[in-house]
C-alpha cells in the first residue's frame, strides 16, 4: 500500500459515463423498435393539465432527444477534462450529474410516446420515477463496487476512522451519500480517502497543511471539496500547488492531527548523510 501512493489528477472517471450513454443507447433501441408505429407528428410540448399545446415531427424530435442528450453529456466530459479531473480532489460528481439529466430527458421521451400511442401523459410520474430510479441505480454501482473491490495487502494503517456524521447530516445529505467518502487512513507514506466509487491518495510530500476547522467553517470556508459529514471533526487539508482546500471528517480529530503533524514534520526534516 504505502509504495503505491501518488496524486491523483487528469484520471477521468470514463467508465461512469457508461452509465448516462447506456441509458441513451437503451432508448434508442427501444424508439426503433416502435418508430413505425409512432404518428408523424407528435404532441411534443403539454400544458399544467397534460393537454398538448406543441408539435413536432417525429424525425426532428428524436434527434432533437438525442442530440440533447449527447451535448450534455459531452459537455460534462469537457468539463471533467478541463477542471475537474485535473484537480486532485477529484469525484466522479459530472457523470452521476449525467445520469440524472438523461434519465429526465428519457422520462419526457418515454411520456411523449406514451401520448402518442393512445395513453395519458404524467410528465411529474414519469419525472419523480426516474429520479428515483436514476438514485436507485447509483446505490447500485455502489454496492457492485463494495462487493468487487478487493484492497491490495499492505501495512496497517497508523490511523484508520469511518465518515459518518449525526443522523440530521446524514438525512440532508442523503442524495449525495454515495459520493461522500466512507473512510480516511493515515499510512507511513500519506492520507488515504476511501470512498465507495473512488479511492484517492495524498502523499505526505504534497500536502502543506492539515489544520482543524470549526463548525461553521466546515460549511462557510472557500474549500475546493467539502467531504465533511461531522463539522466537529473536520479539518482543512491544503495541498502544494493548491490555493483550495479540502474539507474532510476524520473521526478522532486529535490524534488525526498529532499523527498527521507527526509524519509531516518528519517529510520536511532536512535529510542529513552520515
Amino acid at each position: 500500500m504505502d509504495d503505491e501512493f501518488e496524486l491523483p489528477g487528469a484520471r477521468p472517471y470514463w467508465h461512469h459515463y457508461c452509465v448516462p450513454l447506456g441509458i441513451l443507447l437503451l432508448t434508442a433501441i427501444g424508439t426503433a423498435l416502435i418508430y413505425d408505429r409512432l404518428p408523424a407528428r407528435m404532441a411534443v410540448h403539454f400544458d399544467q393539465f397534460g393537454r398538448a399545446n406543441g408539435w413536432m415531427t417525429r424525425e426532428k424530435h428524436c434527434l432533437m432527444l438525442g442530440g440533447m442528450i449527447l451535448g450534455v453529456n459531452l459537455f460534462l466530459i469537457i468539463l471533467d477534462l478541463a477542471f475537474i479531473s485535473r484537480s486532485p480532489f477529484a469525484v466522479p460528481v459530472m457523470p452521476w450529474i449525467g445520469v440524472f439529466i438523461t434519465s429526465m430527458m428519457v422520462s419526457v421521451h418515454i411520456g411523449i410516446i406514451i401520448f402518442a400511442l393512445g395513453g395519458r401523459f404524467n410528465i411529474g410520474l414519469f419525472m419523480l420515477g426516474t429520479v428515483v430510479g436514476g438514485y436507485l441505480l447509483l446505490w447500485g454501482v455502489v454496492f457492485f463496487r463494495r462487493a468487487a473491490r478487493m484492497d491490495r495487502p499492505g501495512t496497517t494503517p497508523l490511523f484508520s476512522a469511518p465518515c459518518k456524521g449525526p443522523i440530521w447530516m446524514e438525512l440532508l445529505i442523503l442524495i449525495a451519500r454515495p459520493i461522500m467518502p466512507t473512510r480516511v487512513e493515515l499510512h507511513n507514506k500519506g492520507l488515504r480517502v476511501l470512498g465507495d466509487l473512488y479511492d484517492l491518495r495524498y502523499p505526505y510530500e504534497k500536502i502543506e497543511s492539515c489544520e482543524p476547522i470549526g463548525s461553521l467553517g466546515a460549511f462557510a470556508s472557500l474549500s475546493a471539496v467539502k467531504l465533511a459529514l461531522d463539522p466537529k471533526s473536520a479539518v482543512a487539508l491544503k495541498l502544494k500547488g493548491n490555493r483550495m482546500a479540502i474539507t474532510l471528517s476524520v473521526g478522532d480529530r486529535e490524534r488525526f492531527l498529532a499523527i498527521m503533524n507527526e509524519q509531516l514534520s518528519a517529510v520536511r526534516k532536512p535529510h542529513v548523510s552520515a
